[in-house]
């Protein structure tokens, strides 16, 4: 990644993980220590790499990076943090380790895990109605309590995680790769470009952009996950094609911005580099 988009990702990683680390509490009395599990779930690392999304939306529309805008975003990652926890459980992905660590269920033993995951999911949307509050316009905040709602359940990303268990030990195409990724990765991303919209009070058109640019940016993501795990050698070819054609389609959806959306344009530059 370029110099200047390390350090925005730099900045926001180290609001995020500061907001985050106010908002969940260290309380003394913690049956079957479940806040501390949403603390090591939370703050265990990570590129916050939606939460940079969402808050250069707002910025790219005229808004600031402010409480109302990080609630937002510590909203968001709050459903990435419980979609990860869930999906490392042994019913799901079974995994042991997330980013050098024991996951969470091997930590904190699967009841907590479970409970951890439902925690995250649920003050998710207390925080998102928070920045609303915020903002003194609860009101306009009503669309985004929708698309985060719609983004991580059914027909977002628990669809997506239900898509990819039913499709386990086949070798995806390039198109079906996409579908799944439309699901189950691109669904927070372009959240996340919406939610920072709405954050910064943009407009219907607007918000048309930064839906098309999440959900580009989300798919290309995907495929730049594939190609570093080298997952699907088979299709490698083609994945590479359209990373940078995905890329380029999220580059476009925001040149209306101007020189406020130089961030998501290098957001999209960034992952297009394998």
């Amino acid at each position: 990644m370029g110099a200047e988009i390390d350090r925005y990702l730099a900045e926001v990683c180290a609001q995020v993980e500061g907001a985050l680390d106010r908002r969940l509490p260290q309380p003394t009395d913690d049956p079957l220590r479940l806040w501390e599990a949403c603390r090591y779930a939370m703050l265990g690392g990570g590129k916050r790499l939606r939460p940079a999304v969402l808050l250069a939306s707002c910025e790219a529309v005229g808004g600031t990076r402010d409480e109302a805008a990080l609630a937002a975003a510590c909203a968001l990652e709050a459903v990435h943090g419980y979609s990860l926890v869930h999906d490392d459980l042994p019913c799901m992905d079974n995994d042991d380790v997330r980013r050098g660590q024991p996951t969470v269920h091997v930590a904190f033993g699967e009841a907590c895990a479970l409970l951890c995951g439902d925690a995250l999911l649920t003050i998710a949307f207390e925080w998102l109605a928070e920045a609303g509050l915020r903002r003194d316009r609860p009101a306009a905040f009503a669309p985004a309590v929708r698309i985060l709602a719609e983004c991580s359940g059914a027909r977002g990303m628990v669809g997506g995680q239900a898509l990819d268990l039913a499709l386990v030990g086949r070798t995806l195409t390039v198109p079906e790769t996409e579908a799944l990724a439309r699901k189950k990765t691109a669904a927070l991303f372009r959240a996340a470009a919406l939610l920072g919209g709405i954050c910064g009070g943009a407009d219907e058109a607007s918000l048309d952009a930064l839906e098309h640019y999440g959900e580009a940016l989300g798919i290309a993501f995907q495929h730049r996950d594939d190609l570093m795990d080298q997952s699907h050698p088979e299709v490698e070819q083609g994945q590479r094609a359209r990373l940078q054609e995905l890329c380029a389609t999220a580059h476009s959806k925001v040149e209306r911005f101007g020189p406020r959306g130089t961030t998501l344009r290098a957001l999209a530059d960034a992952i297009a580099v394998v």
